[in-house]
C-alpha cells in the first residue's frame, strides 16, 4: 500500500526513491519494480498522497513547522507557569489560567501538552527534576 501515493506526490521524480526502497527487499525484482513504477502513469490512484497525510495526521504525525510552533507555545506556556508559580498561584487556579490562555490561541496546544508543561514547570520550581 502506498506506492501509488508516492507516485501521486512525486510522479516520475520518485522513481529512484521507489526503486531504492524496493531494492532493500530480498524479494526485489529490479525489472518488475521499474515496470510496476511506470504502470502508475496509467493507473488511477487508489491511495493518494493526501490520503496518506490524512492518515498520518489521524495517528499523531505533524509536519516539522507545526512541531516547531508547538515547541514555541510550550516555552511560552512554561514562562507563564513559572510567573504564576513565583506569584504563589495555587495549582488548580494555575492550570485553569494556563488552559484558558491556551484556548485563546488560534492554534492551541492539546490539553495534555499544557498539563504536562505546567507539571514540568512545577517540578523545576520545587527542585524535582523528573522527566515527564
Amino acid at each position: 500500500m502506498g506506492e501509488d501515493a508516492i507516485f501521486d506526490a512525486l510522479a516520475d521524480g520518485g522513481e529512484d526513491l521507489f526503486i531504492g526502497w524496493s531494492a532493500q527487499s530480498s524479494k526485489d525484482n529490479p525489472r518488475y519494480t521499474r515496470h510496476k513504477w511506470r504502470s502508475y502513469r496509467k493507473s488511477p490512484m487508489i491511495t493518494t498522497a493526501a490520503s496518506l497525510f490524512r492518515l498520518a495526521r489521524q495517528n499523531g504525525w505533524r509536519p516539522a513547522s507545526e512541531r516547531e510552533d508547538q515547541r514555541a507555545l510550550r516555552k511560552e506556556t512554561a514562562r507563564y507557569a513559572f510567573r504564576m508559580l513565583r506569584a504563589g498561584i495555587p495549582g488548580t487556579e494555575l492550570l485553569e489560567r494556563l488552559l484558558g490562555e491556551n484556548n485563546q490561541r488560534s492554534s492551541p496546544l492539546p490539553s495534555d501538552a499544557v498539563n504536562g508543561t505546567s507539571l514540568w514547570a512545577a517540578r523545576q520550581m520545587t527542585g524535582g527534576h523528573h522527566a515527564t
